[in-house]
């Protein structure tokens, strides 16, 4: 347990979401000693205390988008870093774990399923590997990726409370093609064609079979796309599961210095092992809504 001093050191010496971003939200943000249980719950007190004081939170939208284990809070004010050897200024997201529904069944030593995702997409060495922006010695100096396809993670809690990424814009028709195109691939891609080629590889690798709309053919083809390499490689790498890559959770990431557009997963904390500890927790759900 820190001490009230060391806890003041360490929450100034870690690095600033967002300077429009109010002190109270950022000290809930890297506080060790609140759980991670807990912590939307004080983000919340947090956020409503400074709007009855009359002060501006710098967030766009005092309410979260929620999914079924972390929470999204969208700073209104860009993230200044420098990229490349370039001052620039990124808006940002940030994703904090909160108790789910299947949460109510996890046992005492283990961890809230946001918290899990969190640690999956705030790992360095992924993000260092496969990310469209490597860190540099700096917390905030930053070094494009080419053959990067992860959305730009910036910071990440230790313990996965939260994890602060650079913001992305929703897929459209046509981007997938039009951001994918590539030697041999004038045309680009599809999102359809990557998610195939994806799981293809995934099933083969686990004695199954994936039935897509993809030709074999094509599927042998599209094994020269470079994105589509990497990204084969951090599935084998990594656990990550192809199945989850949907649009709704890719998007396109805009570089803040060579305004060039990048297709990003943006959300790709279901793994193998993540997947198992929500099966696990609907197993009990299940068994505990039956009496067993």
């Amino acid at each position: 347990m820190k001490t009230f001093h060391e806890l003041r050191r360490y929450l100034n010496d870690l690095p600033l979401i967002s300077e429009e971003l109010h002190q109270s939200i950022q000290n809930v943000l890297n506080a060790d000693h609140i759980e991670p249980q807990y912590k939307l719950h004080h983000i919340t007190t947090a956020i409503r205390g400074a709007i009855k004081r009359g002060e501006d939170t710098g967030l766009e939208d005092a309410k979260p988008k929620k999914g079924s284990s972390r929470a999204v809070f969208f700073p209104k004010e860009p993230t200044k870093l420098k990229i490349d050897g370039h001052d620039t200024q990124m808006h940002t997201a940030l994703k904090v774990a909160f108790p789910g529904q299947l949460d109510k069944y996890r046992h005492s030593d283990e961890p809230l399923l946001g918290e899990e995702q969190n640690r999956v997409e705030g790992d360095h060495w992924t993000n260092s590997q496969y990310g469209v922006l490597r860190q540099g010695d700096r917390h905030d100096e930053y070094h494009t990726n080419e053959h990067g396809f992860l959305a730009p993670m910036l910071h990440a809690h230790d313990e996965g409370h939260y994890v602060h990424f650079g913001k992305i814009e929703p897929l459209k028709a046509g981007d997938f093609k039009a951001h994918t195109k590539a030697p041999g691939f004038e045309k680009g891609i599809s999102h359809d064609e990557m998610y195939d080629y994806l799981n293809h590889h995934y099933s083969a690798a686990h004695g199954q079979k994936h039935y897509g709309k993809t030709s074999p053919e094509r599927i042998e083809q599209l094994g020269e796309h470079p994105m589509l390499q990497h990204m084969e490689e951090w599935m084998h790498n990594t656990g990550a599961h192809p199945a989850d890559l949907n649009k709704r959770n890719m998007g396109v990431w805009t570089h803040p210095v060579t305004q060039k557009k990048h297709i990003v997963v943006s959300d790709y904390g279901f793994t193998g092992d993540v997947a198992k500890m929500y099966g696990e927790r609907r197993k009990r759900s299940f068994q505990a809504n039956r009496g067993y």
